[in-house]
């Protein structure tokens, strides 16, 4: 009877010990996933990073996980994720600026104008086609085609 009673509180042991590894691996991974959600795409490729702010020299000021920081010029940036949101270069008219994706359905994308939390100034585009600029008075049925369910 004792030999089972060590038994048990050896294996509790052992299982308490399992648990607490797979803690630590869930929060380190998480850690890693927050990692992902920052990146800047340019003509040299992706780069992932810690942090991502806009600095006042420079468009973007990345941080990595050694420290390293690195100021992105906005001529050399064509898309980036800040926090989990994507920001994609448009042309709108003569000149390009730098937008947020809001909804993407049937090859129509809808932007938002960096800067701005107002769906009522934003942008559709069909492809690299600007096809119209949604403002209040259109803004129902552009709401309507978004969440149409059937896919018509």
């Amino acid at each position: 009877m004792i030999f089972v009673l060590t038994n048990f509180f050896y294996m509790k042991k052992v299982m308490l010990v399992i648990f607490s590894a797979i803690l630590i691996a869930n929060f380190d991974a998480t850690a890693q996933s927050s990692y992902a959600t920052n990146y800047v795409i340019t003509t040299e490729g992706t780069f992932y990073f810690e942090k991502l702010r806009y600095g006042l020299n420079g468009f973007l000021v990345a941080t990595d996980q050694t420290g390293k920081k690195i100021v992105f010029a906005k001529d050399e940036v064509k898309s980036y994720q800040k926090n989990g949101r994507l920001f994609e270069r448009i042309q709108v008219s003569e000149t390009t600026e730098f937008a947020e994706l809001v909804a993407n359905r049937n090859g129509v994308k809808v932007y938002r104008p960096s800067g701005t939390d107002n769906v009522n100034n934003a942008y559709l585009f069909k492809g690299e086609a600007h096809i119209m600029s949604v403002s209040q008075s259109n803004l129902a049925y552009v709401l309507n085609f978004l969440n149409d369910k059937q896919g018509n």
